[in-house]
């Protein structure tokens, strides 16, 4: 196996500056393509890459007998490594070259930039590459294989190394009964764990809350369902199968309104979660009580079950698993003190500004300024200060178990100067979703990133709901943060106030979601200023295109003819 050096054969070489992808892959004797079908190990390289799937296929079985099963997914750096022989730079020659394979012995070296090699071996405080890290010791590696192929005397599963520390059982050599290697820590395969009563405590407020509290079977009936799928579907598909399954068991649970407040929202965090858990621990799943049981500690994990934010399987692995943790107190009360402002900010909104007034016709006799003021108050520091106020109390909770999961800065929606930035800026952990598991797998569908963005815009709606004012809502965001991305920014700060003003307009079919009629009739109230202007600047945007496009049609005849 030409992969089977990678383990322990660093060499340390300042990568040459990255310049334009040029030469013959290692790999496959090639220039770098689109590899089909798509990579599953080395997915960071579907849009061009220098190996097909079945060579991905095989650095996947290098990576996991390198590795203990359970503990892949807390290595990313050392899969960064294996996948760069699949990168587009991994050629024979040119001043990208930095994967050697050597055809007599099957080695390969890989020249790594100085910082990944810090990040890969150092102590991680002193930088010095002499200090070996501790990293790579949380599991240990293995050393070499269980079955050998090369005529060498068969590897025993404890043939673990330990980096920080030194080889306990060279490759190669045979354990004799009896000799215990130095106790590990433990995952979920029955070693020892420090910390696992963090998970345990977890997983029972979790499922206490979704018995006592929300008691929907709905939500019980998606766990085991799970479960199941786990156990039947092969691991390569569950990725793809959980993420489809996790979506397609939201039509429905809303459809037949088995689920509604609370308990739909659980739903809508349990579906998320699911299907990260799918695409960072799914291909290497095994079916044991201990697998189940992680899993099951992960997608009912208390903090953010009911608001968010969701946060992946490595980030949840990792808090659980610092033993160096210590509670941020500066971060907790943070936290709850931006709560405390935004559910003050909350109440104030629903005492002063109640949403009904805009339904009348007393409000449309107001200026139009008074209303578009009054409109953001009611509709933005209503719903939006509710949801910052309860993400803030979750997020503090996170903060107490060392996950630092943001679903949104203090202030940052609101110094947003376009809606695309401010769509950026809100929920961050469920746009970085939508993000990586629908906007970037469609590149390979579709190179359109309106038609990208359409989907995700859909995507989003239905996730949120099946209501038509949802995706009314979602669709007018759409308009907004593509078409109309490129118009001229106001400065600030009026471009806040713009960016706030429209959210909290055409936000309107989001809070009327089950009776669009309200929403229009305050819109009517309102003079449909929203729609109006954002016809204007479409109009205007339209107007400058042809403009552009005129004059730089005449440029080109002016230098023909001057030719």
């Amino acid at each position: 196996m030409i992969y089977a050096s990678l383990a322990l054969s660093f060499i340390l070489v300042k990568a040459a500056k990255e310049e334009k992808d040029e030469g013959i892959c290692v790999a496959t004797g090639v220039g770098p393509t689109k590899p089909y079908p798509s990579l599953t190990q080395c997915y960071m390289w579907n849009e061009k890459a220098c190996c097909t799937a079945s060579q991905d296929r095989e650095i996947t079985e290098a990576f996991k007998r390198l590795i203990p099963p359970p503990c892949l997914h807390i290595y990313p750096v050392i899969s960064e490594m294996f996948c760069a022989y699949c990168g587009p730079t991994a050629i024979r020659e040119g001043p990208t070259n930095y994967v050697r394979y050597n055809e007599t012995t099957g080695d390969v070296e890989i020249r790594l930039c100085e910082s990944f090699l810090h990040k890969l071996w150092d102590d991680g405080e002193l930088n010095d590459l002499d200090d070996r890290t501790h990293v790579l010791d949380e599991c240990g590696l293995i050393s070499c294989r269980n079955i050998s192929d090369d005529g060498r005397p068969p590897c025993k599963e404890y043939d673990t190394i330990f980096p920080a520390a030194k080889i306990q059982h060279p490759p190669g050599t045979v354990i004799p009964e009896g000799t215990e290697d130095p106790a590990p820590i433990e995952l979920a395969d029955g070693h020892e764990h420090p910390h696992r009563e963090r998970q345990a405590v977890g997983c029972v407020i979790g499922c206490v809350t979704l018995i006592l509290l929300v008691h929907n079977m709905t939500l019980l009936l998606f766990l085991a369902s799970s479960m199941l799928l786990l156990a039947i579907i092969p691991n390569n598909w569950i990725p793809v199968g959980m993420l489809v399954y996790s979506f397609a068991y939201l039509l429905p649970a809303r459809a037949q309104h088995t689920v509604d407040g609370v308990s739909n929202a659980c739903l809508l965090i349990m579906s998320l979660r699911n299907s990260m858990y799918a695409r960072d621990v799914g291909q290497t799943f095994q079916i044991s009580l201990n697998s189940y049981y992680d899993y099951l500690s992960y997608i009912v994990f208390f903090p953010g079950l009911l608001t968010g934010p969701v946060y992946n399987v490595k980030d949840w692995t990792q808090a659980l698993e610092d033993t160096k943790h210590d509670l941020d107190k500066t971060e907790i009360k943070s936290r709850l003190y931006r709560a405390i402002v935004w559910a003050v900010i909350f109440l104030t909104s629903l005492r002063f500004f109640p949403m009904s007034f805009m339904l009348t016709k007393d409000f449309a006799h107001f200026p139009l300024l008074t209303r578009c003021g009054y409109i953001v108050l009611a509709t933005y520091y209503s719903f939006g200060a509710r949801c910052f106020a309860g993400w803030y109390v979750s997020e503090a909770g996170l903060a107490a178990l060392g996950i630092r999961a943001r679903n949104t800065d203090y202030w940052a929606p609101e110094r947003a100067n376009t809606v695309s930035q401010y769509i950026r800026e809100w929920n961050k952990s469920v746009q970085t979703f939508f993000a990586l598991y629908v906007y970037k797998p469609l590149r390979s569908v579709t190179p359109s990133k309106p038609v990208r963005a359409a989907i995700v815009m859909c995507s989003s709606a239905y996730w949120h709901g099946l209501e038509p004012g949802l995706y009314m809502f979602f669709m007018s965001m759409f308009v907004e943060s593509t078409f109309l991305n490129e118009f001229p920014k106001l400065p600030s700060p009026f471009g806040n106030i713009e960016v706030t003003f429209l959210l909290s307009y055409y936000g309107m079919t989001f809070m009327y979601k089950n009776d669009v009629s309200k929403a229009f009739t305050v819109w009517a109230n309102m003079g449909y200023v929203g729609h109006w202007y954002t016809a204007v600047r479409l109009l205007l945007l339209i107007a400058m295109r042809v403009y552009r496009k005129n004059t730089t049609a005449n440029d080109k005849k002016d230098d023909k003819k001057r030719e």
